[in-house]
């Protein structure tokens, strides 16, 4: 909540010259002070927390407590989702620390909605076991489900050269977040990236961004694209991750076209053969 603020005006014009005042003009009277209305208080807001390990996986009973604000010292408990919720104000800056048995504490902010009675935070707990090394030179291979007759034999499996990068953008531990990138084929504009999260020995990667972060254009209009996720221990030795690829892999023919990014909805698409598995193989091999 903003202070009050109180802002006091004093005239002080003819106290260092004459200007043609007479010695019997009277002196100036200072103004009453101008009182600023306060600002409205801080209404509440519901507080939408979330709590992974740095291999994105949710963590359950993890210690989450208010920092600072009118809510200082208030402790929660994620539950099995990762999720944490509460209804109270956050003026200003109020922070929230996470803490839990075999992680690293981690402190962050929290971000109230401008347009809305939200509130969110999030956590990525590293493990305390060091991070495996995983940067480097990989091919990626993605094979889909045999179940998934709809999709054609020519993009049931897909081999590319991958490379695997630091996230240096990240606020999660060091070594921990890292960007991918697929070459080698032609792919729909900005959809040839993945994402790439390790907890000690636990390599995690993902291709779920705001739609499918990989999609290849495999001929005129038609398009296979990645929406899923896999993980695994891979070890301390050269690091291979095979794992079930769950999610969706998409296949689709455009009625004309692309534009400036992947959408195969009905009124753009002439065919579209989603497969939905948890039998869906993802195999990344280090170069």
């Amino acid at each position: 909540m903003k202070r009050v603020a109180v802002a006091a005006t004093f005239a002080l014009v003819g106290l260092t010259c004459g200007c043609g005042r007479s010695a019997t003009s009277p002196v100036p009277v200072a103004p009453s002070p101008t009182v600023l209305s306060p600002a409205a208080p801080a209404l509440p807001l519901k507080l939408n927390g979330y709590v992974a390990d740095t291999a994105f996986r949710p963590l359950a009973g993890v210690r989450v407590e208010v920092l600072n604000g009118p809510d200082a010292g208030r402790e929660l408990t994620s539950e099995a989702t990762g999720h944490f919720s509460y209804t109270g104000t956050f003026p200003g800056t109020v922070s929230m620390r996470a803490s839990k048995d075999g992680f690293i504490a981690a402190t962050q902010p929290v971000f109230p909605s401008t347009t809305s009675a939200m509130a969110w935070v999030s956590f990525q707990l590293a493990p305390l076991a060091p991070p495996v090394s995983v940067a480097g030179n990989y091919t990626l291979t993605i094979i889909a489900d045999s179940a998934c007759t709809g999709l054609p034999q020519d993009v049931r499996t897909r081999t590319y050269a991958a490379t695997v990068t630091v996230n240096s953008r990240s606020s999660a531990p060091a070594n921990t977040s890292f960007n991918g990138s697929v070459t080698g084929a032609r792919f729909a504009p900005y959809a040839n990236i993945f994402f790439v999260g390790v907890a000690g020995d636990y390599l995690a990667l993902s291709t779920e961004g705001e739609g499918p972060s990989i999609v290849e254009e495999v001929g005129a209009n038609r398009y296979i694209a990645y929406s899923a996720s896999a993980g695994a221990p891979i070890g301390t030795g050269v690091p291979t991750l095979s794992a079930a690829f769950n999610g969706v892999i998409e296949y689709c023919e455009l009625k004309s076209p692309i534009g400036s990014y992947y959408d195969c909805s009905p009124s753009l698409a002439s065919v579209r053969e989603p497969c939905t598995s948890t039998n869906n193989r993802l195999i990344l091999t280090r170069q």
